[in-house]
């Protein structure tokens, strides 16, 4: 059952799968059917033709049929149980894009840069399942004053994260700052609303697999993906054309 964590933010929900659905997203994320997404600088210019946040990142996308699985009607049947209450209009369990659900690993070094997604983009929330144990990648939702003490420890993070907020501002979205912090929990689903401010911390465990979990925007539009794909070409890495058994 869904928990508030911080009160109209954020929600968890503790042993969100089976066992054997776990085991079976598991078994399909290998180092085969990974897509390794680590873009330099020159991508802003792409995000920013998509009125998207100009954000860098660190991480690996698995290709797989997530999103015409059983697995996908387990976890869009739970996440309504939490949103329709609360924005009236469910999330769609038929036709899901590149960004309403795919499956997502780090390796060493994996990273994501201070940002908040634009919510005329993204939807109201953003969903994420962890299915491993982590000690490190935590999901750092800041205080305003903590936001201001990473960016100083990131100095190279300063122009776009301000262009970023300068972007929802206009949207007639200003940035929110929350003040928590979740390490990844085996089988634990979080929910967040967009608009807030967060990052992921650096990821040194030696691995080229962890921090696995199940993400997704359950109300990102058809548009965004369009876009996204004609600068960006993103569901040539979270796409896959064959059936591949999940």
């Amino acid at each position: 059952m869904w928990q508030e964590h911080i009160k109209d933010e954020v929600w968890l929900y503790d042993n969100f799968f089976s066992d054997q659905q776990i085991d079976k997203i598991l078994s399909f994320v290998t180092n085969e059917n990974k897509s390794v997404l680590e873009p330099n600088s020159n991508i802003r210019e792409s995000f920013r033709k998509s009125q998207v946040n100009p954000t860098l990142y660190k991480y690996q996308v698995h290709k797989s049929d997530i999103r015409t699985s059983e697995i996908k009607d387990h976890v869009v049947s739970k996440f309504n149980e939490l949103s329709v209450p609360l924005v009236s209009t469910p999330a769609r369990n038929t036709d899901l894009n590149s960004l309403n659900l795919f499956v997502k690993s780090f390796r060493t070094g994996s990273n994501y840069d201070l940002h908040v997604e634009p919510y005329n983009k993204y939807g109201p929330f953003y969903l994420q399942i962890f299915l491993t144990d982590e000690t490190q990648g935590a999901l750092v939702l800041p205080t305003q004053s903590q936001a201001d003490e990473y960016l100083d420890q990131h100095p190279d993070q300063k122009d776009a994260y301000r262009e970023n907020c300068e972007l929802c501002e206009s949207q007639g979205h200003p940035v929110r700052y929350v003040g928590t912090r979740i390490v990844p929990k085996r089988n634990t689903a979080m929910v967040m609303r967009v608009g807030s401010a967060h990052y992921v911390e650096d990821y040194t465990v030696n691995t080229q697999l962890g921090r696995v979990c199940v993400s997704g925007w359950p109300y990102a539009g058809d548009d965004l993906v369009a876009d996204l794909n004609k600068y960006c070409s993103t569901d040539k890495f979270f796409k896959v054309k064959t059936d591949t058994g999940l």
